[in-house]
């Protein structure tokens, strides 16, 4: 349960703009549903076996709180490192089983309770949006020094610039920062690509960067559409993430 919730954590609090996100264990699994205040980024994770703990729908609100306790870990009398004890609480409400509140407690130690959005008011505070599909037209597996690379101009030139620019030009897949009218960069992301974006459509810096980031402990594919999308998607071992950028327009 440990290793889940701080799986959800991690592809979620950790890229900075998300603030809450909702979780649904049916027939077809569990998954996980978010988007930040301003729609730059669209979430839809499923884990690769189901949470039974996990009953119906809920959310989880004030993910600093959450990833905080689960954080915590304490030495015991001997010196060896214990972490907290993790459970979830249901509560039966009209005929059905709803998850209320995750427990943590240590022997001797502390005692806390996290209360989870119930399922009765989850859709009115936590928004999501669907995807409807796009056409793909490049895909990659990123590499790390690819990521690297774009973190060290990201460094430099993303207080003056916040977007990246795809195009693909000569077959490589090219990432611009800046523009004709200022300090720039123009910067090989992928080599011998298939497919083409002409458009050159423009994606959130920062929010790329930190999705990008997850590769350290996770597999990842990008895949850009020349309708205007990315879809960087993150495999933990846990579970799968999907997240969706919607495209501004290109420099």
């Amino acid at each position: 349960m440990r290793d889940i919730l701080k799986d959800i954590v991690k592809h979620t609090h950790s890229l900075g703009i998300i603030q809450a996100a909702k979780v649904t264990t049916d027939a077809e699994g569990t998954t996980i549903d978010a988007m930040d205040d301003e729609r730059t980024v669209v979430l839809r994770g499923k884990m690769h076996q189901p949470v039974p703990e996990f009953e119906g729908k809920f959310g989880l609100g004030r993910l600093g709180v959450l990833n905080g306790l689960l954080s915590y870990a304490s030495e015991d009398s001997s010196g060896n490192v214990q972490d907290s004890k993790v459970s979830v609480v249901t509560e039966e409400r009209n005929g059905e089983n709803v998850t209320t509140e995750i427990n943590f407690s240590m022997d001797g130690g502390f005692d806390s309770s996290y209360r989870v959005i119930v399922s009765e008011l989850v859709d009115a505070q936590i928004k999501t949006a669907s995807f409807r599909g796009a056409s793909w037209n490049v895909e990659i597996m990123p590499t790390q020094k690819a990521i690297k690379d774009l973190q060290y101009f990201a460094g430099i030139l993303s207080a003056f610039d916040p977007l990246l620019t795809a195009r693909t030009v000569g077959g490589n897949l090219m990432f611009y920062i800046g523009d004709s009218s200022t300090d720039k960069v123009e910067l090989p992301f992928a080599l011998n690509v298939e497919g083409e974006l002409k458009t050159g459509w423009s994606f959130p810096l920062s929010t790329v960067l930190t999705i990008l980031k997850l590769s350290d402990t996770s597999t990842m594919n990008m895949k850009i559409s020349d309708q205007g999308a990315m879809m960087i998607m993150v495999d933990s071992g846990l579970g799968i993430y999907e997240y969706i950028l919607p495209a501004k327009a290109g420099h």
